[in-house]
């Protein structure tokens, strides 16, 4: 119906005392005739495509019937009576336009996080790199913005910008007074775990990897080291930090006896004996009439201590139960042994880590009686860690920063 939308569609109504001839022309011919609704002995409404008019005409001639048009649907009448009010067609377009000029610009910018430092200081240095109110974001480059707030503000440890719609966003975080980091030296942070990068932000430091990539221990992520020369023209050292979240498979695995499973499936009947005892002769009671059973025994003593004739009673409490099959024991086992499988796997992932799957597979010793599982969980979360970078590496970078310098002076 989509595609006759847009082509086009008319509501006729088709008076005559042939209609049943002029349907069946239709069906014969393979014109369709859409919500086909009779209104009386010789009238019936239809819908049909505009473009099956002048064939429906022509069937027409056998059939003599007065057919008249009452209405028009579709793409192609809404096109014809827009395109006689060119007004509105300029005004939709210019709208369209001037909302696609619009967003593709900054319109506010955001500064957060300052304390010792103001707003205005940080908006006269963004300024500076050209990113105004009304420029469009295609034209800034965020690093660059990010560079210079970091080398012209002192104070300024780590900054963020970022755009979102229409807003630049500045997150600033300021270096804190009187507290010096425990370590300066350049470092690089490596990964510690095989994993999938889902996300990756490089605060200080070049970054190697980008998202999907797969590292494995002792990859580096980010890189205190700056080999530039071939794209940017410079080298640099720095202590790199950062964020990395990657997706990390862990595996775990645990076995357990079928035999250990227990047995009983308790059908919640339950029946009390009484029974009375002398001289170790039960004298009245009775047995319990079920098959499989657990016991609880309760003694009485009726007789005073020291007496020449001892008397007890005794409350049996017998719990009915049935035996298990062994798919109902294997299925147990099964649930068991999953569990145990993921605890194993889980002491080694992170607290605070996303589960996001968990795969199982099962194998059963039927001879020793014992059915192992082996389990793979992938979880989400934050790897990476520093290490410091070799000083033959700070020596070697050095030393082409030094040689590129000389070139240059």
């Amino acid at each position: 119906m989509f595609t006759e939308y847009i082509k086009g569609m008319l509501m006729i109504s088709v008076e005559g005392v042939n209609l049943e001839r002029f349907i069946n022309k239709c069906n014969t011919e393979h014109v369709p005739l859409y919500n086909v609704v009779r209104d009386g002995y010789d009238r019936i409404f239809c819908r049909i495509r505009y473009g099956d008019l002048k064939q429906i005409f022509a069937l027409n001639r056998h059939t003599r019937c007065r057919i008249r048009i009452k209405g028009r649907w579709g793409l192609k009448f809404w096109l014809h009576r827009v395109g006689r009010r060119k007004a509105f067609v300029i005004g939709v377009a210019m709208f369209v336009v001037f909302l696609f000029v619009l967003s593709s610009a900054i319109w506010r910018i955001d500064v957060s996080g300052t304390n010792r430092l103001t707003a205005t200081r940080v908006l006269e240095v963004v300024r500076s790199t050209g990113a105004t109110i009304g420029s469009f974001k295609s034209g800034l480059d965020v690093n660059e913005i990010q560079k210079v707030i970091k080398k012209e503000l002192k104070d300024v440890d780590w900054v963020i910008v970022e755009f979102k719609g229409v807003v630049m966003d500045i997150r600033i975080v300021e270096t804190v007074v009187g507290v010096t980091r425990d370590d300066q030296s350049p470092t690089s942070i490596i990964s510690e775990v095989n994993g999938e990068i889902v996300k990756i932000n490089a605060l200080r430091g070049d970054k190697l990897v980008q998202k999907g990539s797969t590292v494995s221990p002792g990859q580096v992520l980010i890189s205190g080291i700056y080999d530039r020369l071939q794209t940017d023209g410079y080298y640099k050292i720095e202590n790199s930090s950062g964020s990395i979240t990657a997706r990390v498979k862990y595996q775990g695995s645990a076995s357990i006896d079928i035999n250990d499973i227990d047995k009983r499936s308790y059908t919640g009947n339950t029946e009390v004996i009484r029974e009375l005892w002398a001289f170790g002769i039960k004298l009245w009671g009775k047995d319990t009439s079920f098959d499989n059973c657990d016991e609880h025994t309760k003694e009485y003593e009726l007789s005073a201590a020291g007496r020449m004739f001892p008397i007890k009673a005794i409350r049996r409490t017998y719990k009915e139960y049935t035996l298990k099959d062994e798919s109902e024991l294997y299925s147990l086992a099964q649930a068991k042994v999953m569990t145990k499988a993921y605890n194993d796997a889980k002491r080694l992932i992170p607290i605070g880590a996303e589960i996001e799957s968990q795969s199982i597979e099962y194998s059963y010793d039927s001879k020793a009686g014992k059915l192992s599982a082996s389990t793979v969980v992938t979880a989400i979360h934050t790897i990476g860690v520093s290490q410091g970078i070799p000083q033959s590496d700070i020596d070697e970078i050095k030393a082409k920063a030094e040689e590129l310098n000389k070139k240059n002076d």
